[in-house]
């Protein structure tokens, strides 16, 4: 229930707005503003969590999110105001989306990308089902019961699940366990007071894997942010209705989620960079797939299979950061390293939905940004076949 169910839904509202305000399609683009936000904090918030604990910052987050709907719903004709609220909600998103991961990392050492990919994929899963809905209700009621009906999922499935299930390993519990011990890298890893072993953001800023991984995944976020912002009004221009285009939509969110969770496991018992680059070039052929719907007449199959393919990339590149922080950096400042690789592939992302925006409003379609997609996915899977991880049964 964090920014991401935000992202994946912001398309269905960028048209009916427009038609209402008479923006163009950058200016309503408020998904970047807010993942942009969300970048800026993200070091921030990894140290608050770091110091004060996952679950108190986890409904914190959630709460502040609940409160940026009902300002959306009510958002007048002024940018200024969509702007600061959905600032707001990349305020607050870090805080809660870093806190479960963090709150994950104590628990697991072992599968532990399995572990974020079952974290993660619960955002992909709500959208999935409430993206046909959303579109049903947007195009019945309007876009501002829309963003209420966000609101109502936070409330009765976000806020609950967090308050009841939530907690971090007890540190009691962790120390003398293998979390005090595993040394994951050739580095020497050194246990902080909390009994976390792993190096500080200073070490890591000078291994150069942190910098080929900030690279990587920056070049995948940049389409991925302009499919996952842009998704719905692009296959609106190729003539889909509202309804056909939520239905892609639903696929690719599936598809995150299901990429989340194999690409995981695969990432647990696999080469990690063989596995990255895969899920990061398989989006190219996606892109491919989306970029001749419009010249076919089973313009709607090649549609899914795009979303699909793009969705495994979008989905496994949310989780890549915080997999390989664990596993080359370890927990020592887990989520202060977390967030900072975040800020850069987190505002690639946000670039990325202004970017494929601006490129539809300058010419009127999306073809130069679909095939700068393909182009970017490519380069980013070659960029993290450059990265080593040893095997962990090798190293602890």
């Amino acid at each position: 229930m964090t920014l991401n169910l935000f992202l994946m839904t912001s398309g269905i509202f960028i048209i009916p707005m427009q038609e209402e305000f008479g923006w163009t399609r950058r200016a309503l683009s408020i998904g970047p503003v807010a993942l942009f936000v969300n970048c800026l904090v993200l070091p921030f918030a990894g140290a608050i969590i770091d110091r004060f604990g996952a679950r108190r910052a986890a409904i914190g987050g959630l709460l502040m999110i609940c409160a940026a709907y009902p300002l959306l719903a009510a958002a007048p004709a002024n940018s200024w105001f969509l702007y600061s609220v959905a600032a707001s909600l990349g305020l607050a998103s870090p805080i809660s989306s870093v806190a479960m991961l963090k709150g994950v990392a104590t628990w697991f050492r072992k599968n532990s990308g399995l572990a974020f990919g079952l974290t993660s994929s619960g955002d992909s899963l709500v959208s999935a089902l409430a993206l046909p809905f959303l579109a049903h209700i947007v195009s019945d009621f309007g876009w501002r019961m829309g963003y209420l009906t966000l609101l109502g999922l936070v409330i009765t499935l976000g806020l609950p699940m967090v308050i009841g299930w939530f907690r971090e390993r007890p540190q009691v519990m962790m120390k003398g366990s293998t979390l005090e011990h595993e040394s994951l890298e050739a580095t020497q890893f050194h246990p902080d007071v909390s009994g976390h072993s792993g190096v500080s953001l200073r070490d890591a800023l000078q291994d150069g894997r942190f910098w080929l991984l900030v690279i990587a995944l920056s070049a995948a976020a940049v389409p991925i942010g302009g499919f996952l912002n842009q998704l719905q009004p692009l296959l609106a221009s190729r003539g889909f209705t509202p309804t056909g285009a939520a239905s892609v939509g639903t696929v690719f969110a599936l598809a995150i989620g299901l990429s989340r969770i194999v690409a995981g496991k695969l990432l647990d018992y696999l080469n990690p960079p063989i596995v990255a680059a895969v899920c990061l070039a398989l989006p190219a052929l996606g892109a491919v797939l989306l970029a001749i719907t419009a010249h076919s007449e089973t313009s709607w199959f090649l549609a899914v299979a795009a979303a699909f393919l793009l969705g495994i990339g979008a989905g496994a590149e949310l989780d890549f950061i915080a997999f390989f922080t664990m596993r080359l950096f370890g927990l020592r400042q887990f989520s202060v390293i977390y967030g900072t690789g975040g800020l850069a592939s987190g505002g690639a992302t946000a670039i990325g939905g202004f970017l494929f925006a601006s490129i539809f409003d300058k010419i009127g379609n999306y073809n130069v940004a679909v095939y700068l997609g393909v182009v970017m996915f490519l380069c980013a899977a070659m960029v993290m076949l450059m990265i080593k991880v040893m095997p962990l049964e090798k190293v602890v």
